[in-house]
């Protein structure tokens, strides 16, 4: 739990976080300029192409909203870009030190970020159990609770585009498609998804089940043939429902009360695993 691992996109939780705690208007509106998609498009050839994107075009104007679920569903990078931008007073490295600098608030004594999306793996990383400590925090929000909620998002018309488009959650823990048996889906509130080829596949979700309020986070993970031979699947989804099976049985009253905290090695060998117990 305490190993030091890169998150790719949950690194965009802490965005989230510093996004709703920058405006007080989420109706404000942001313009993808020329000098924002140029950074996109280094990143993106740095990366070596193809990251996920919301299909935000050059000199579109998005609501902070908009872009808000476009970094939580999608992972839209350029929206990130867009929001840490606006934030950070036009600076992508004071943005960083923000990032940094909550994340010390939150008592995240293992995290050091310098992007505001999680493609950078250079001295960028935390480990689960800090990222279990954001995801808390992050939750604590209504607008994020809402927005990592929804099976897909729209982007509406705009300024440059007569028509808007859908997108759909990454989330197959929540949402799972037919590749994934999620027992556990119906009690899953959020929350993020992330892969980059240093960081593997990584999740971070909350499950709320039988009055108690579980977060788990695995990183990490690996591309895997199921056992039944027939289908390619994620260790990051797999790992997280094995945890799952952990809170069968448990329940906020009576003899099977859990501690407040509690902490596993997962199958991947870097999550963690809290229990939030109600209030009293």
């Amino acid at each position: 739990a305490t190993e030091r691992k890169y998150p790719a996109s949950l690194t965009k939780i802490m965005t989230a976080i510093l996004t709703l705690e920058h405006f007080d208007d989420l109706s404000e509106e942001i313009t993808f300029t020329a000098e924002l998609q140029n950074y996109v498009y280094e990143i993106n050839v740095s990366y070596g192409g193809g990251i996920s994107t919301g299909g935000i075009v050059l000199g579109e104007t998005l609501t902070v909203e908009q872009l808000l679920y476009a970094i939580m569903l999608p992972s839209a990078n350029e929206a990130a870009v867009m929001l840490a931008n606006e934030i950070g007073g036009g600076s992508l490295e004071t943005f960083a030190d923000m990032m940094n600098e909550k994340a010390r608030e939150l008592g995240c004594e293992n995290t050091n970020f310098k992007d505001p999306t999680g493609i950078s793996a250079n001295d960028h990383y935390t480990t689960p159990e800090d990222m279990v400590r954001m995801c808390r925090y992050a939750m604590s929000f209504d607008q994020f609770r809402e927005a990592v909620s929804y099976p897909d998002g729209e982007v509406p018309a705009s300024n440059v585009r007569d028509e808007g488009f859908t997108y759909e959650t990454t989330n197959f823990v929540m949402f799972p498609d037919d590749r994934y048996e999620s027992p556990y889906a119906r009690y899953m509130t959020g929350i993020k998804t992330g892969w980059t080829p240093a960081a593997g596949y990584c999740f971070s979700g909350c499950m709320e089940k039988d009055g108690l309020v579980f977060y788990s986070v695995a990183m990490g993970g690996e591309e895997l043939m199921y056992k039944d031979g027939q289908r390619i699947v994620q260790g990051d989804f797999l790992d997280t429902i094995e945890l799952y099976t952990l809170t069968d049985g448990l329940r906020a009253e009576g003899p099977d009360t859990t501690p407040e905290d509690m902490t596993v090695t997962s199958i991947l060998g870097a999550g963690t695993f809290h229990v939030k117990l109600p209030d009293g």
